[in-house]
């Protein structure tokens, strides 16, 4: 039991930088997608175009 709650913390202190680093970009993408598909930005830029340009330069 004592072992098992010990392990957690430093299980979770290593993961969730990870998360947070896969979140970030994640949710910047969804917004950006969610301005374009409701026509909030620009018209030049073409929703099937710019969110798979996005997808590319962040991985």
């Amino acid at each position: 039991m004592m072992d098992g709650t010990g392990d957690r913390p430093l299980f979770y202190r290593r993961l969730l930088p990870q998360t947070v680093n896969l979140i970030y970009p994640l949710t910047f993408t969804a917004l950006f997608a969610s301005l374009f598909l409701t026509g909030a930005l620009p018209s030049g830029v073409t929703p099937s175009e710019t969110p798979g340009q996005m997808v590319h330069s962040r991985s």
